[in-house]
């Protein structure tokens, strides 16, 4: 799959995701006024944007042992007899993962970019809330 569609898909996640989240929370609560509309913005907000931060966690290989340990103790029940390991050991595969991310992106921009927005809106919103109040 190109880089291209892989951004697409990553922009389509991202929204289809903080829309999803959007409309659960203002139709679950079924309040439709200004009031209504400050935590359905919030929530998807500060969950894309916490998505975002651990795609680039993930990206910067914080979960590689779990990954390599997992592969380990899947390779060791293999019942194939000429079964070879690819990695030797866990420093030769964090090397050939770190060579594979540096031509590849985390795609944890759209998920800061439309989480910051929700974020924004939400603050807005409660601020005009308020402001009507007093």
């Amino acid at each position: 799959m190109s880089s291209k569609a892989q951004n697409i898909i990553a922009w389509l996640t991202a929204f289809l995701t903080a829309l999803g989240i959007f409309l659960g929370i203002l139709c679950g609560r079924g309040i439709y006024n200004l009031y209504g509309f400050i935590d359905p913005c919030l929530f998807p907000g500060v969950i894309l944007v916490l998505i975002g931060g651990l795609l680039v966690v993930t990206h910067m290989g914080a979960f590689d042992i779990f990954n390599f340990g997992f592969r380990s103790i899947f390779s060791h029940m293999n019942p194939d007899p000429n079964h070879v390991e690819k990695y030797s050991d866990y420093n030769q595969f964090v090397q050939d993962k770190r060579r594979q991310r540096q031509y590849s992106s985390s795609y944890s921009l759209p998920f800061f970019i439309i989480g910051g927005c929700f974020l924004i809106a939400g603050i807005i919103i409660d601020i005009i809330f308020n402001l009507s109040l007093a």
